[in-house]
């Protein structure tokens, strides 16, 4: 009976989780009564689980993070264009998660566990992209900043296709790989 009420509980919190990440996508205000109407689950519910909405925000910035840092691990050592190329490749199909940090971060920039997460991966994608300038990956005339802000846009834009347009994943990370490398690659 326990090991049931468990796996209850489990996939009734991975329910509010993915609702949570979609609705506060669309709409940035929306109340727990609104992420427990579309996981299918009853205010009781979303209270046995959440107290408050930034509990909830704060569970899935977690999440979010987690699932990023996680996909990201493989290609830790890559350098230069193919580690720019995986990225795409793995950054694009989790546009929910990352949209949601970078729509809601403001949510949670107050924190210093955030900010000090967030501070760390800008840090690394600059750092990632002076080897690149080092290795002769990405122009070296190019400001480091310049270039972060059009990896970043750029990756927006190709979750706005999938998002919007129904462009598969796969597509959409190859538009933004050929659209970053070339205003970037030497």
């Amino acid at each position: 009976m326990s090991q049931k009420k468990d796996k209850r509980k489990v996939q009734s919190e991975k329910a509010i989780i993915e609702a949570g990440i979609k609705v506060l996508i669309s709409n940035s205000s929306a109340s727990l009564t609104d992420i427990a109407a579309a996981a299918g689950i009853g205010r009781a519910t979303m209270y046995r689980h959440f107290d408050t909405r930034e509990a909830l925000i704060r569970t899935i910035a977690r999440i979010c993070l987690e699932d990023v840092e996680a996909a990201l691990e493989p290609i830790a050592d890559l350098r230069g264009k193919m580690a720019f190329e995986d990225i795409f490749n793995i950054l694009v199909p989790l546009g929910d998660r990352y949209h949601f940090l970078t729509q809601l971060w403001r949510l949670v920039e107050q924190d210093e566990e955030w900010a000090d997460i967030n501070t760390q991966q800008i840090d690394d994608l600059k750092m990632l992209i002076d080897d690149a300038k080092t290795i002769g990956d990405i122009k070296t005339e190019l400001p480091t900043v310049w270039v972060s802000t059009f990896f970043e846009s750029t990756l927006y834009a190709a979750w706005e296709l999938v998002q919007s347009e129904g462009i598969p994943a796969s597509d959409a990370a190859k538009f933004a790989q050929h659209s970053f490398f070339k205003g970037c690659e030497k």
